[in-house]
């Protein structure tokens, strides 16, 4: 396997523009200066010959298969460790993931005041920052994939699209009641 170099591309090419300015600045200091910029050079040389060892290598070699897919069975309202939850039950027979309802509520909330067009990453940090401590990521996950399968959020390449006209925490409470009337005629998971 080949060793990584010292340096980082970018490194090395502002190390040589620094010396390359010092012979400006100083024409007595060129013949020291050339001599280091063409070490640096075949640094240089390295390491992108480092990076297209490593990107030939990436590409020839096949990738294990995929893991069976763990597919969501559906969702539920069930009693979970912190009161009534959003349970998200999957095709591998594990536990299933929960969102307690107060969270929900929260995730629902911070989506509403969101733009129309948001990332994971904006909602989890909002919802850290309001709850004042660390939220499990699978909570937010969770309720983000219910109300996408709710038809609530669509989802597009990495963003969350919210095209809903009224309050989306009307939408989000909406969704819930719907859930929980059909969980509790035994129609859930669904």
């Amino acid at each position: 396997m080949p060793v990584r170099p010292a340096r980082r591309l970018h490194e090395t090419a502002k190390l040589i523009r620094e010396h390359a300015d010092r012979i400006a600045d100083d024409p007595s200091r060129a013949v020291a200066e050339a001599r280091m910029i063409r070490r640096l050079a075949e640094d240089l040389d390295e390491e992108l010959d480092y990076e297209i060892r490593q990107a030939e290598r990436r590409g020839g070699l096949p990738r294990s298969k995929p893991k069976q897919a763990k597919a969501v069975v559906g969702y539920c309202i069930e009693q979970g460790r912190y009161g009534i939850a959003l349970s998200e039950h999957r095709s591998s027979g594990a536990a299933p993931f929960r969102c307690p309802k107060p969270v929900y509520d929260l995730i629902a909330e911070v989506i509403n005041d969101a733009p129309e067009s948001f990332r994971f990453n904006d909602v989890y940090e909002e919802v850290k920052t309001r709850t004042g401590e660390e939220v499990p990521d699978y909570q937010v996950r969770v309720t983000i994939r219910f109300l996408i399968h709710h038809g609530a959020i669509k989802h597009y390449k990495a963003k969350f699209i919210n095209e809903q006209k009224r309050s989306f925490r009307r939408i989000a409470r909406e969704a819930w009641d719907d859930l929980q009337r059909r969980t509790q005629a035994g129609q859930a998971p669904a």
